[in-house]
């Protein structure tokens, strides 16, 4: 009988001779500290992400034109959580109201105003890039 030798970290056990046959104990163990650790990366990217949402919403409002302030107040983030492992999560940030659109894509051209109210989520977006992916990036890390 060969004698076996723990190497802890993993939970496996890993002979310390190898005979005839080789053989591992703990690969259950091991594969639901895996299941485990993915579970908890996938939680705190859907986490990450809602974060960015949300500093995308406060930016890009920060950059809504005000007319009535009806855009403003009406953005909202949504998200849908994963339903398998591997499927792909979704966080929107939009403007409620029906005219939104017009406002970010040509406000500019139609009534004259400055540059600076036009494509207000885009801009969030692309001047805001880094401190999202840092947001988005810190909420994510886990604490092993």
């Amino acid at each position: 009988m060969a004698a076996t030798a723990t190497k802890s970290g993993i939970g496996a056990s890993v002979p310390s001779s190898i005979g005839d046959s080789t053989f591992v104990q703990g690969t259950g163990e091991v594969l639901r500290n895996l299941n485990k650790a993915i579970s908890e990366l996938l939680f705190l990217t859907q986490e990450g992400l809602v974060e960015g949402g949300k500093l995308l919403r406060t930016e890009s409002r920060r950059r809504t034109p005000v007319d009535t302030g009806d855009l403003r107040t009406n953005v909202t983030v949504t998200h849908d959580p994963f339903s398998s492992k591997w499927e792909v999560f979704h966080v929107v940030v939009a403007y409620q109201e029906h005219y939104a659109v017009y406002v970010h894509e040509i406000w500019a051209h139609h009534r004259g105003s400055p540059l600076q109210d036009w494509k207000f989520m885009e801009r969030a977006m692309t001047e805001e890039r880094e401190r999202l992916l840092r947001v988005i990036g810190e909420k994510s890390r886990p604490n092993w």
